[in-house]
């Protein structure tokens, strides 16, 4: 026994399955099809989920790197936190925000910057493929430092791969910068998610102008680990640290000290903090789920193939026991056969998955700046053998128990041309297939009615006509005043083409917001009760034309006098209202909100309508809008279309502002970016779904072309008696049709039971159980397969009497 698995007996028997699979192509063929796509739709899902959500990083010993933030993580305050030791290194890093703007000479052109602090690379332990990085003496923020680190995309596509570009300037918010530095092409940022920073700017307050002052939260703090210290611990030090800042700065720290979450850089526990991740989250687990399944029916697909040629080959199996064969042997023979189609199916598979992201990394998202940039590593390697070792495991093992059962004595009994008893397990298994393929269809057909539903929506704003202009200061220019700022917004009403013109720190699917807790609002005391918060100028409701449902909306007056008293005015929406007021008049009501810590008093004077506020068709959330003094990001509603007058517009500022660097972008373009989640998932489950099905059709269309064969003597007895070429071609199609019935049965309780995890990543308009998502899925399912029978009945009902009767 113990040479039966020894190197030579594995190699005769690979080679005995060579050999008796080359005498049957098709099915050879069709199964290592089958394999290849299934492992390929497995392996591929896994790595661009790896590399987007559990190993995006760049880093030595990532593992030991924290992030977090807090209302006190503020530059002067890193510093000092330096000194107490409690981490090994301590850096700065974060996305710049307003992105700066690089000036090509012919235009200005947004690009994603990274602030980082000047032992960043350090921290994280990553050098430059070319160059170096920044030096703890020539970045330090009151330096007002004036070098980049370029990303390896950026100077390989915006700088034409210029292999002198290390010494040359580039001008980033009309600053020139020079370039010191060339990430390698491997590189992942520390934010995750695919986020590719195209340049890397050490602090400065320039970029950050508040950067120097403690109270000013404007930073992420990136650490690394001490030794032997873990979370807990060093989360204990942190506090006491941040404890003893607080006592020597008095006034200068909130006066809530909060306990900082240290989230790891790796792995997916980073995302659970975030509800905008947390739906990225289980979008993943979603097609995790849905490529196994994929893989499940490939898998099926081989089964019921080697379980249909097991029962053709019954005679030669049963000949093999005469002769002495054990049922051991009988398994290993067969079972070495599902081996070398499992195998070449992988390698198939590798191939295909390699070349799908070979294609993903050439992808850029540059609403994102992500890019879809995998690696070939040792988790890779990892998840193609486990998905080659289930492949086998579940397509080989069972046919081989069950083929193995065979005797001469069986078949003598049978008769030369006939195959008793039925396959019974093959049928079960193309049950189960059409079972698993109704989920896939029915997923698919739901995230695009959840497209269309989000395409379709009423944000609750204009989007085509509305305009955002942002106006930075260059190196030498001091920001507008509020006086200034007020004029300047005069000026821009009386534009020609120009309805109406506001201010506000963001607009609607902004990827940063800002958020308040309710401490009272009226009579009512929730328990912590975050709401989101976004400071507005007057006249936003009619700028945005969002309509007003009481009270009243912010007027110029209102910045005169705002500023003499200490009840601020602020604007609700309606589920603010619904949730706090419970039905009361909430005109007049003061809110006490807590913001970084400090407590505000408000008082209301208008309710908004609910709009789509973080995502477009998301259920309506609780928003508190403030009256902001003086911004100079400024929000446009046009005459004509915004992409034609948005440029019209920035010329104007541009003549009128000449130290300030001006910026736009369409309301339509945000609301474009923030579909973006939806168009993936309809496209990812569309395509595992339409994978899905042609596995599925495959192995019915198997399971027929078998049957025909097991019946021709039966066909030939039923023609002779005087059956039609009608009635035969139904009797097989009706056998199909029953499989296929009791499948989508099957997928319709397997749907209602994946309902609450599908739920989770869709629009507020759509339910989980959707109607016409699963008729849709029925029609579709039926007329696949119902095409896929066709073709074995027809050709049942096409055999002439005389060649049946002949095989008996």
């Amino acid at each position: 026994m113990s040479n039966d698995w020894g190197f030579a007996s594995i190699g005769k028997n690979m080679w005995q399955a060579v050999r008796s699979l080359c005498r049957s192509p098709l099915l050879f063929a069709i199964s290592v099809l089958s394999v290849g796509i299934g492992i390929s739709a497995t392996i591929t899902i896994y790595s661009l989920i790896d590399t987007l959500l559990i190993h995006d990083v760049t880093a030595t010993r990532g593992d030991r790197l924290v992030s977090f933030w807090t209302p006190w993580t503020s530059y002067p305050n890193l510093v000092d936190l330096r000194e107490s030791k409690v981490f090994q290194d301590l850096a700065a890093a974060g996305q710049c925000y307003p992105a700066l703007h690089w000036d090509t000479g012919n235009q200005s052109r947004d690009i994603a910057a990274e602030c980082v602090s000047a032992n960043f690379f350090h921290t994280i332990g990553v050098l430059p493929w070319r160059g170096r990085p920044f030096s703890m003496i020539e970045a330090t923020p009151d330096r007002n430092p004036y070098e980049v680190v370029v990303g390896y995309r950026f100077w390989k596509r915006k700088l034409n791969a210029d292999s002198s570009a290390l010494g040359k300037t580039i001008y980033l918010d009309k600053l020139p910068y020079t370039i010191i530095g060339i990430l390698p092409p491997s590189y992942r940022s520390t934010e995750g998610l695919g986020f590719q920073p195209d340049v890397f700017v050490p602090l400065n307050v320039k970029v950050l102008p508040s950067l120097l002052n403690r109270s000013s939260a404007v930073i992420t703090y990136l650490a690394r680990l001490a030794q032997d210290q873990t979370p807990a611990q060093t989360t204990a030090h942190l506090m006491a640290a941040v404890q003893v800042l607080k006592d020597r700065y008095p006034g200068q720290l909130p006066q809530v000290i909060t306990r900082a979450n240290l989230i790891p850089v790796l792995g997916l526990k980073k995302y659970d903090e975030d509800p905008d991740s947390k739906i990225i989250l289980d979008f993943s687990e979603i097609l995790a789920i849905v490529s196994a399944l994929v893989l499940l029916i490939a898998c099926g697909n081989v089964a019921g193939l080697l379980l249909a040629r097991g029962v053709g080959r019954q005679r030669d199996l049963a000949i093999r026991v005469a002769l002495g064969a054990s049922r051991a042997a009988l398994v290993r023979y067969l079972l070495f056969e599902a081996i070398v189609i499992s195998t070449v199916g992988t390698v198939a598979g590798v191939l295909l998955s390699c070349g799908i992201l070979k294609f993903l990394a050439n992808v850029t998202i540059p609403a994102y700046s992500a890019q879809l940039n995998t690696t070939l590593n040792w988790r890779f390697a990892v998840a193609t053998i486990l998905a080659g070792s289930i492949a086998t495991i579940v397509s080989g093992f069972l046919p081989s128990f069950a083929s193995s059962r065979t005797t001469l004595s069986q078949v003598l009994r049978t008769g030369r041309g006939t195959v008793s008893p039925r396959l019974r397990l093959r049928s079960a298994m193309v049950v189960l297939q059409v079972a698993v393929c109704a989920i896939l269809v029915y997923s698919a057909f739901l995230f695009l009615r959840n497209l269309i539903s989000i395409l379709h929506t009423n944000p609750g704003f204009n989007v085509s006509h509305t305009t955002w202009i942002d106006i930075a200061p260059d190196g030498g220019t001091p920001p507008l005043k509020p006086q200034q700022t007020q004029t300047l917004l005069r000026e821009i009403q009386s534009q020609p083409g120009v309805q109406a013109a506001s201010w506000a720190w963001y607009l609607p699917f902004n990827l940063v917001y800002s958020d308040s807790i309710v401490v009272q609002a009226g009579n009512f005391r929730p328990n912590n009760f975050h709401v989101t918060l976004q400071g507005i100028g007057p006249d936003y409701l009619s700028t945005m034309q969002i309509p007003l449902l009481r009270g009243r909306e912010f007027t110029m007056e209102d910045l005169v006098t705002a500023a003499h008293t200490s009840l601020q005015p602020i604007l609700i929406n309606q589920s603010f209202a619904q949730r706090f007021f419970n039905g009361k008049d909430p005109i007049g009501q003061h809110v006490e909100t807590k913001h970084y810590g400090n407590l505000s008093q408000s008082v209301v004077v208008g309710v908004a309508a609910n709009t789509s506020f973080e995502n477009p068709g998301e259920r309506p959330k609780p928003l508190i809008q403030p009256l902001d003094m003086s911004e100079s990001s400024f929000i446009v509603r046009s005459t004509s279309i915004s992409s034609s007058f948005a440029p019209t517009l920035e010329r104007y500022l541009r003549r009128r502002l000449p130290g300030f660097e001006i910026s736009h972008f369409t309301v339509q373009e945000r609301f474009n970016r923030s579909t973006l989640p939806a168009r993936a998932a309809a496209a990812l489950t569309s395509t595992l779904a339409a994978i899905g099905l042609l596995l599925a059709l495959m192995g019915l269309a198997g399971l027929s072309f078998y049957n025909t064969i097991r019946r021709v003597p039966e066909i030939g007895l039923r023609m002779a008696v005087g059956a039609t070429q009608r009635d035969v071609i139904w009797l097989m199609l009706r056998e199909s049709l029953i499989l296929v019935g009791a499948g989508l049965a099957l997928g319709v309780i397997g749907i209602v039971a994946v309902s609450n995890i599908l739920g989770t990543v869709l629009s507020a308009e759509m339910h989980a159980f959707d109607l016409p998502s699963l008729l849709a899925m029925t029609l579709a399912v039926l007329f696949a397969t119902c095409l896929s029978a066709w073709l074995p009945a027809r050709r049942a009902g096409n055999i002439a009497p005389s060649i049946c009767l002949r095989t008996d």
